[in-house]
């Protein structure tokens, strides 16, 4: 990783630490880019936005983009979330296969998130009435999944106006071109 010219006894970096350097770059790249755009959508709609992606065997809310509403539930980032009984978690049971030894999801649950385009958590989150998310795919133009774009906070009672402010969550998302 690291040479020593033997003429000059200088050292630089070598070519494999260059390589993984330009990769981080890249990920570190592409993930500020969703998440500036999860914050134009927050600034737009005035809802908290997220970003959850896969740490390790977990699911992590890495950026929270909270709404400038006077009550809001704030995380803090790097939050684990759970893979049942979160919005994110279950984009992500649909569109990875790593977890399917340990959780599952209903395959009706997982066809309708993968024909909608998003997952929806519509119960309370303890005890808080109101409180939902939902959360869509980010997935790269060869499918793979980068992480899950989230939208949560005091959302509406609504089917209908949970379905449009899915709808702005994906057309932010497609939006990207990834």
């Amino acid at each position: 990783m690291i040479y020593q010219d033997p003429e000059t006894n200088l050292y630089s970096l070598g070519n494999k630490l260059s390589v993984l350097g330009s990769v981080a770059d890249k990920q570190n790249g592409l993930l500020t880019t969703i998440n500036n755009a999860l914050c134009q959508l927050r600034d737009k709609l005035n809802i908290s936005t997220g970003l959850a992606i896969q740490k390790g065997d977990g699911l992590s809310l890495i950026r929270y983009n909270r709404s400038n509403k006077n009550i809001e539930i704030d995380y803090r980032d790097n939050t684990p979330l759970p893979l049942l009984n979160s919005a994110a978690g279950k984009v992500f049971l649909t569109f990875t296969e790593n977890h399917c030894d340990k959780y599952s999801l209903d395959l009706d649950e997982q066809q309708s998130i993968r024909q909608q385009g998003y997952s929806i958590r519509l119960s309370e989150t303890k005890g808080i009435p109101g409180y939902r998310a939902i959360a869509c795919p980010i997935l790269t133009q060869d499918s793979r999944l980068i992480g899950a774009a989230v939208i949560m906070g005091l959302l509406p009672d609504s089917k209908q106006e949970l379905h449009q402010l899915a709808q702005q969550l994906i057309s932010t998302i497609q939006d990207l071109k990834l």
